[in-house]
């Protein structure tokens, strides 16, 4: 895999995150990142998230805003070219990304 397309999924999945954060009270900003390295690469980034996220049929997010979910679509585009597999979810009031190559 391409390691500039890889840094290019962190990111968008980063910024989303620091996005998702500014709409809440500073005390409650958090972003939470793990990885894993063997035997394959795993990494899951996780945010609060104040509102409620709508999901398409394939279990990607969808953005009401225009200009929105450019990231998400890129993220998605890697997966495929690269046979990773990417779930993203909202539980318990946290976003998550998980993205395993």
């Amino acid at each position: 895999m391409d390691e500039g397309e890889l840094a290019i999924v962190l990111a968008n999945a980063l910024e989303n995150a620091i996005h998702a954060n500014l709409a809440l009270p500073r005390d409650q900003r958090e972003i939470r990142c793990k990885m894993v390295g063997t035997p394959g690469v795993m990494l899951e980034l996780s945010n609060p998230c104040a509102g409620n996220i709508a999901f398409d049929s394939g279990g990607l997010p969808v953005s009401r805003q225009e200009g929105h979910g450019l990231g998400v679509q890129s993220i998605s585009a890697f997966c495929r070219k690269n046979g990773a597999v990417c779930q993203f979810d909202l539980t318990d009031g946290w976003f998550r990304l998980r993205l395993v190559l």
